[in-house]
């Protein structure tokens, strides 16, 4: 395949079994599995280039660090590469300047997947879900004032009777799919703006990642404001990283590096560093599940890789 990424991110054939997320580690079986093609290194960097990472990637440790580590594990093939915070544009924005090649505007994003980016003939998806299913674990940032609202819920059905709302991105895939199940959500183009929204009672949860929603606590900032200690709003979804189509070099190099911190052991000892303590304050396999659909992917392999995080009771297993 002369160092071509295929398009479909999820080539998966079995699990990985981490002790704090008992999460399905899809791609390290197919790392592994005969029947994967390996990859051939494409034309190297110049070791010299630096690559710009969406400011909302950068700015959080843990997907820094992950692409951090993915250009270390090949800088042996590729050589060092500098890693830049892009300026503060909107995610659509950002995507757009990927899709467009503006490689100094942005290089690489690590975003939610849908069906759009998935099969975008403009974008290279790195088949390897970064979060773990993770981002689909939805947890509220609210106003502390507002937790009576939030008690004795048991389904987004008992959500709408209280008249809730959620805040979103307008670009996300997240904003789709809560729409999508009758949930009322009013959007900002840009991620700072929906905390003086959340505070100006323009929206009641703030809904955020597992993965991410104890950092945007702590980037608010705001004694009055809190995670809600009781639900978990969940569907099937997981995060990539994407490049442009014409930067087959940066994509296979990240798909490398990624596969040897897998096989390595230092992808799991990412997870652990960056998720199981936020995971253990969020008291995440005790909360009360509030299932919602998808209708943005229906790939299999997205679905049991979810659905593996998950106890028959509806909580997560680590």
């Amino acid at each position: 395949m002369d160092g071509v990424i295929s398009h479909s991110p999820w080539r998966s054939t079995g699990c990985w079994l981490l002790a704090v997320l008992c999460a399905c580690w899809s791609l390290l079986a197919a790392a592994g599995s005969p029947d994967v093609e390996p990859i051939t290194p494409a034309p190297t960097l110049n070791s010299n280039e630096t690559i710009t990472y969406w400011y909302r990637n950068y700015d959080l440790p843990s997907t820094y660090a992950l692409l951090q580590m993915a250009l270390a594990m090949t800088e042996d093939l590729y050589g060092p590469t500098q890693i830049k915070r892009s300026t503060e544009i909107s995610q659509g924005r950002a995507l757009a300047a990927l899709a467009d090649h503006h490689f100094e505007q942005v290089s690489v994003m690590n975003v939610v997947v849908d069906e759009h980016r998935e099969e975008a003939s403009s974008l290279i998806p790195i088949p390897i879900a970064t979060d773990q299913g993770l981002f689909g674990y939805r947890i509220c940032i609210i106003q502390k004032k507002n937790l009576p609202l939030f008690e004795n819920i048991n389904s987004h059905l008992d959500v709408n009777a209280r008249g809730i709302v959620f805040g979103q991105g307008a670009h996300w895939p997240d904003t789709r799919i809560l729409q999508a199940n009758q949930l009322r959500v009013v959007t900002s183009a840009r991620y700072e703006n929906l905390f003086d929204m959340l505070k100006g009672g323009r929206f009641n949860c703030f809904l955020r990642g597992a993965n991410e929603v104890v950092d945007d606590l702590a980037y608010a900032n705001d004694p009055n404001l809190i995670i809600e200690p009781n639900l978990a709003f969940v569907y099937p979804s997981a995060a990539l990283f994407f490049v442009n189509k014409a930067d087959v070099a940066l994509a296979a190099r990240i798909e490398l590096g990624l596969r040897r911190a897998i096989l390595s052991g230092a992808y799991a000892q990412f997870l652990r560093e960056h998720y199981a303590k936020n995971l253990e304050l969020l008291n995440i396999d005790q909360r009360r599940i509030i299932r919602l659909n998808n209708p943005l992917i229906d790939h299999l392999g997205l679905y049991q890789t979810k659905d593996a995080l998950l106890s028959e009771e509806g909580k997560i297993n680590y």
